[in-house]
């Protein structure tokens, strides 16, 4: 049995929270994707993941979007074609923003729901949803310390994703 470290274990204590929560929203600042969790109140949600590294979502068969949707350009040219002119602060500007509108809009009377948080030893999470859904994120050496985030009450970003409901 492999050893727990003390971060390892903290982190999964307050993912923890996330468990029986439903998946509200998704949302993103640039190509910063923000999952969203529980109800909104007050402008923001219970909770929220922050991705700052790879990371995908699937169902029990296969990978239906990931980080490298967020470039996936539907408002501008290709990236090589935008060069420094990158643009992704447009609402629905890419593959990523066009799969959560209406995927979270076809759950809203069956929502997802949080049943399982893992974290190993290298900060990879999953997070294990109703319906054989999974958000697995897997940070990469070349890639910043902070590669995740757990948020209380964060705040909501500018919609980029319209938003398929609101409480």
């Amino acid at each position: 049995m492999q050893a727990v470290r003390p971060s390892q274990a903290k982190a999964e204590n307050s993912l923890a929270a996330l468990i029986g929560l439903p998946l509200a929203q998704v949302s993103r600042e640039a190509n910063l994707p923000m999952f969203h969790f529980g109800k909104r109140d007050n402008g923001s949600y219970d909770h929220a993941v922050e991705l700052q590294c790879s990371w995908h979502f699937r169902d029990a068969s296969q990978v239906l979007i990931g980080s490298w949707s967020l470039y996936d350009l539907f408002t501008q040219p290709s990236i090589e074609q935008a060069g420094d002119h990158l643009e992704l602060d447009h609402p629905l500007a890419n593959y990523c923003d066009r799969f959560f509108a209406p995927f979270l809009e076809s759950h809203l009377a069956d929502p997802l729901f949080v049943v399982a948080v893992r974290v190993d030893e290298d900060n990879a999470l999953t997070l294990d949803f109703s319906g054989d859904y999974t958000l697995e994120v897997f940070p990469v050496d070349e890639e910043p310390e902070e590669v995740w985030r757990f948020l209380s009450r964060p705040p909501i970003f500018p919609s980029r994703i319209p938003e398929p409901f609101t409480k």
